[in-house]
């Protein structure tokens, strides 16, 4: 859309745009509704079917299908979308419903950091029974890449590299512990 609709974002708790996804650009005007949603926010679209010749409506060939208006909400950032029976009160209609769901990234943000350290902080336990560093030093690396990916600059290569090592760590932490013998073991399994 060149122009938005002027609304506030996230101040709506309803959008509904029917027979208009046939227009040139239907994801723009789905992203709208999306930004004007407050989380929790319902969108509702009914379009005209694409499958049967209608009394009214634009030509069969630009209508989309129901497929079609799924994939371009989801595009704009719906969750749980559903399909809504209209066959009884609009039979020459289909219906779809989107929900918007907002997360505070930074909050999300800190719950993965703060899920990070406590397996760091678990890696520390490993370190009193093998005596090894590693582990403890490769955790801490994945969770400062994380620290970098969520709060400096994101990028889904470095927030995934972090997680990796993350598990690499917990690997070798796990294999360390492992190997002690029996007589030696004090930390359990």
């Amino acid at each position: 859309m060149a122009d938005d609709t002027g609304l506030e974002e996230k101040t709506q708790s309803h959008a509904m745009i029917f027979n208009l996804l046939h227009l040139e650009n239907p994801v723009e005007l789905l992203k709208e509704a999306y930004r004007v949603l407050q989380s929790g926010g319902k969108l509702s679209v009914i379009h005209w079917r694409s499958d049967i010749p209608t009394p009214r409506g634009p030509a069969l060939d630009i209508r989309p299908t129901p497929e079609q208006c799924r994939g371009w909400v989801k595009d704009a950032g719906f969750h749980l979308i559903r399909d809504v029976d209209l066959t009884e009160c609009c039979q020459f209609h289909f219906g779809v419903l989107g929900i918007s769901i907002a997360f505070d990234e930074t909050l999300w943000a800190g719950v993965i950091i703060a899920f990070a350290v406590l397996a760091v902080a678990g890696l520390g336990f490993g370190l009193l029974c093998h005596r090894q560093p590693w582990p403890i030093f490769i955790g801490g690396l994945g969770v400062a890449i994380l620290v970098y990916a969520m709060y400096v600059r994101y990028g889904r290569l470095t927030e995934i590299s972090g997680f990796i090592l993350l598990c690499l760590a917990a690997f070798w932490d796990w294999r360390l512990r492992r190997r002690l013998t029996v007589a030696t073991r004090t930390c359990g399994r």
